[in-house]
């Protein structure tokens, strides 16, 4: 009886087509592409091109934040100069009255002291003007932006989601933030509790390293089941549940795969939403998901990632970009983390078009090139 009821969810998910379409259908594992990974066994061993966009990463954000401080030390000199000057036109005034002198007249109509301070007070509520304009003129750039991006959506076919983040400002776009069918989206928060358990040592590394590459990289599904059986069928969601990804959910294995069968905790569907998606990848790339040798490892899986036919394509070659895709007919997503010279950011798009969202990759791409021309134009 339970067999029955198991194939026909089967068959649920298949026919809304909602099995997992990352890895052919008459295949149980995707081919490996050429990158090899080898495990990492300590921190001598990690990435060393990781470490050095960490590195530059923290050193792009202290200059900001240096040259934020000389701004504020240079408006302030400014108002400083200006109240000493009123103050001292204000003194010499007061001297001059109390000697007698009376005020001498003249065609070039010189100012009076009150009209001195006066013309001072409004230099410096200009100066005050200027800072506000350029406060004004950044919040109009990621205006500029979330407008643009905003229209494209809405110009494509099917419902679009988004989240961006430049991790040199924090500075955030949110666009239509909602629940979705995760696809193998969901194997990002599997990478994670996995390496959870492996830094508790509850989980050999070694025993489990070929199944998470096989899911990480090549977004296999019998490997993502596998993990989920050796986790326990609600680890997932508890891991989520207790970081405050509260939009994600595993509940059921992905398909096409020979191990799924058995991993339904009820009739819901794998879940999350693009900020969610965008959160995790952030403290991935923080170093500050399970810890940050766990972080450094899980990014060097997304770095060899083999599926880059959306968002990657939008960006320049050379660029170095980490992602995680997933999708099925009616469901396409992609998420990447993007390493520039002008900033680092983080971009998750999620798409839900019935039947057709195959043919919508190239818009993941336009969507990627705006987001980047932002980031290094800042237009």
């Amino acid at each position: 009886m339970l067999g029955k009821v198991l194939m026909e969810q089967k068959e649920e998910l298949e026919e809304r087509g909602l099995h997992d379409k990352t890895q052919p259908e008459n295949e149980a594992e995707p081919v490996q592409n050429e990158t090899e990974l080898v495990p990492v066994e300590n921190d001598e061993e990690l990435d060393e091109e990781y470490q050095r966009l960490l590195d530059q990463s923290q050193k792009r954000r202290r200059k900001r934040r240096f040259k934020h401080t000389v701004d504020l030390i240079r408006d302030s000199a400014v108002v400083v100069l200006i109240l000493g000057a009123i103050v001292w036109i204000t003194a010499l005034a007061v001297s001059g009255t109390k000697k007698g002198d009376k005020p001498q007249k003249s065609e070039g109509a010189s100012l009076s002291s009150s009209q001195e301070a006066a013309a001072a007070e409004d230099n410096s509520g200009s100066d005050e003007n200027k800072l506000s304009d350029t406060d004004a003129e950044s919040k109009k750039d990621i205006a500029v932006l979330e407008a643009d991006l905003t229209e494209m959506l809405e110009s494509y076919p099917g419902v679009w989601s988004l989240y961006f983040k430049d991790l040199s400002t924090d500075e955030t776009i949110i666009i239509n933030d909602r629940q979705i069918y995760a696809c193998s989206i969901i194997k990002l928060f599997a990478l994670a509790s996995i390496y959870e358990e492996i830094e508790a040592g509850n989980i050999d590394e070694s025993e489990f390293y070929s199944r998470i590459e096989l899911m990480a990289v090549h977004s296999s599904n019998e490997a993502f089941n596998a993990i989920v059986w050796g986790l326990g069928k609600e680890y997932i969601t508890g891991w989520c549940q207790e970081h405050g990804y509260e939009d994600t959910v595993q509940v059921h294995g992905l398909y096409p795969a020979t191990n799924a069968e058995g991993l339904e905790v009820n009739k819901g569907y794998n879940m999350t939403s693009p900020s969610d998606v965008g959160r995790l990848l952030e403290s991935i790339y923080r170093g500050e998901c399970v810890s940050p040798l766990a972080s450094r490892k899980m990014l060097n899986f997304l770095l060899v990632q083999e599926f880059r036919g959306k968002l990657p394509t939008g960006i320049p070659a050379g660029v170095l970009v980490a992602n995680k895709t997933g999708e099925t007919d009616d469901y396409s997503h992609d998420s990447v983390i993007v390493y520039t010279d002008k900033g680092d950011y983080i971009l998750v798009v999620m798409l839900e078009a019935w039947g057709s969202a195959y043919d919508l990759d190239g818009d993941f791409g336009l969507i990627s090139e705006r987001v980047y021309d932002y980031i290094v134009t800042g237009e």
